[in-house]
């Protein structure tokens, strides 16, 4: 196969393509017309060889290795063997080398429209963007950007804890049972009474009967955006549906996030929204920065930098959490110390002490006897009434 990875300056210039390892041998492979059923995998999940693999079945991988070059040396197939380092992946968490293996996996398509729909999910989730409110203004261009150029989305996650995907699968096909949304709803009620450990402990004989031996209990849970993306259907529309009121055109008035929720909840929520609707579940989309201290660092309990806002409010009051925020421009990272706040105390002294001030000179002010006809006052009182009209009308709409 030509692929576009290998060089003539690097090496043989010969490789073998491994489609269920490696992402570049996969695309290079199925470019070149190999199915998907064609594919060998004999690792399995727990990183073993498959026990019917000639040779190295039920051998670990790593264990394989030498076996693997022995038996070329064996069959007189091995013209040099050589070791060296290279960089491989590894897990994030346990900073051990990991396998990369195809695996099955459930999706939801962006570009196919179900039957009876006229658009896809991706089409309408575009024009859904074009009618939202976005502030500021440059989240939709990067929220159109995420969705115009992402691919299908993979619902499912080989994880252990997680909300279960509980289907039943044909061992020998890989296809759903037939039965499978009657399925769901009885195994929709076991959780509601035991908890979510009941479809671990679902017996698959009991449930099935005859028919057990023919499927298996699928592993994958569910992708969490999933879960978060849902809210408009299972809170806003379920257990607040009495308490939030929605005039249907969407869901909620306003979502509000951190930046980072274009590719999160703002985004699983949009596709969720229009699979379900055909429209989003919101009529605006604000995004604020982050909290970083007074040297711009990101809050964390290992640093130790975090600032409570409790215990501010308990220490300075809640209006000084109130004109912090009110004061600060939440588009980007917003900056909160002890020397801030110092800062924002001071102003709030100034505010009232203004307003102090001024109630003093007029607490024995009688409008019916004290006061003067407009077109009477001085000019500059006249400009200062007319200037403070207008700001209490900005304010009075910008809170409409």
């Amino acid at each position: 196969y030509c692929a576009t990875y290998v060089t003539l300056d690097s090496g043989t210039g010969i490789v073998h393509s491994a489609p269920a390892y490696g992402e570049e041998d996969y695309k290079s492979c199925k470019a070149h017309g190999l199915k998907d059923a064609d594919i060998i995998s004999p690792v399995m999940s727990n990183g073993v060889f498959a026990d019917n693999l000639p040779l190295f079945g039920g051998q670990f991988v790593w264990k394989a290795n030498q076996n693997i070059v022995q038996a070329l040396s064996d069959s007189g197939s091995l013209l040099k063997a050589i070791e060296f380092n290279h960089s491989y992946m590894h897990c994030w968490r346990h900073k051990t080398p990991i396998i990369y293996r195809a695996t099955s996996q459930w999706f939801a398509s962006m570009d196919v429209k179900p039957q009876g729909v006229t658009k896809s999910v991706r089409e309408m989730a575009l024009e859904g963007i074009e009618t939202t409110h976005f502030y500021p203004a440059w989240g939709k261009q990067r929220l159109h950007g995420m969705i115009a150029n992402r691919p299908d989305w993979t619902l499912s996650r080989q994880r252990q804890w997680g909300v279960p995907m509980a289907f039943f699968v044909n061992r020998q096909t890989g296809e759903l049972h037939p039965d499978t949304i009657n399925h769901m709803e009885k195994i929709a009620n076991l959780i509601e009474q035991s908890g979510i450990e009941a479809w671990q402990t679902l017996d698959i004989d009991t449930f099935l009967g005859s028919e057990a031996s023919a499927y298996e209990k699928n592993k994958d849970t569910l992708d969490v955006w999933f879960d978060s993306g849902t809210t408009h259907w299972h809170v806003i529309r379920g257990s607040h549906k009495t308490t939030l009121h929605s005039n249907h055109d969407r869901w909620a008035d306003l979502y509000l996030e951190g930046s980072d929720q274009h590719r999160g909840w703002f985004h699983s929520s949009l596709l969720t929204g229009v699979m379900l609707d055909g429209k989003p579940p919101y009529k605006a989309l604000l995004t604020h920065g982050f909290t970083v201290d007074g040297s711009g660092r990101k809050m964390s309990k290992s640093l130790g930098n975090v600032i409570a806002p409790q215990e501010v409010a308990d220490k300075m009051g809640a209006e000084i959490i109130r004109l912090w925020t009110a004061s600060t421009d939440y588009s980007g990272e917003m900056t909160i110390s002890d020397e801030i706040l110092k800062r924002v105390v001071e102003s709030y002294r100034r505010i009232r002490n203004t307003l102090r001030f001024l109630l003093a000179n007029i607490s024995d002010f009688d409008k019916e006897n004290d006061s003067i006809n407009v077109d009477d006052l001085l000019e500059i009182d006249q400009y200062m009434l007319a200037l403070c009209s207008q700001v209490q009308t900005e304010i009075l709409a910008l809170y409409d």
